[in-house]
């Protein structure tokens, strides 16, 4: 499992009086232009492993849920490519033998990884000694990249979507802002 967590770019951008741009600009092009300040945070994240689990742990006798399902066969056999319609081969596990466990390991395959990157862009409006204007927009996933939660790993009624990655993550979602300071 690998995370890494970036902060990029973090900062107020150089435009404006006593800046490296602009730093001869009238008021007015200094007021609308000056002042802005952009934020982004980059997460990428290699998938979790998970387990694959029985349809109910009542074949086993067991008082608690959680029955691993039985290995029959390869999740990754030769020549599979993965992808959202096919995570692994369901095709590998079955229901356990009454009255037995199942063999699988414990976290036996990865989930789908987290590539996103969040982005804010503010300004802030100086409106007397006290009192303060900041717009701002932010945006969460800004690229719109496809993240999806693990598959269905359960051998139950749901299994003809076993292996797919049915349930993808929020899309692109972006709000503005205002906000007062007195």
């Amino acid at each position: 499992m690998s995370d890494a967590f970036f902060s990029v770019g973090a900062g107020n951008l150089p435009f404006g009086r006593g800046q490296a741009i602009g730093g001869q600009w009238n008021r007015v092009v200094d007021g609308l232009v000056a002042g802005w300040q952009v934020n982004s945070i980059l997460t990428a994240q290699s998938g979790l492993p998970f387990s694959v689990y029985a349809t109910s742990s009542a074949q086993c006798g067991c008082s608690s849920g959680g029955l691993r399902a039985e290995l029959i066969g390869n999740p990754f056999p030769a020549g599979f490519h993965q992808s959202i319609d096919q995570w692994f081969d369901p095709a590998a596990f079955s229901d356990p033998p009454p009255e037995q466990y199942g063999n699988s390991g414990r976290n036996i395959i990865a989930g789908p990884g987290l590539t996103d990157l969040d982005f804010s862009l503010f300004k802030k409006f100086q409106l007397g000694e006290k009192r303060m204007l900041q717009v701002r927009g932010e945006y969460f996933n800004i690229l719109n990249h496809s993240n999806f939660l693990y598959p269905t790993s359960t051998t139950d009624a749901t299994w003809n979507t076993g292996g797919i990655l049915t349930q993808p993550m929020p899309a692109r979602v972006g709000q503005l802002a205002l906000k007062f300071v007195f």
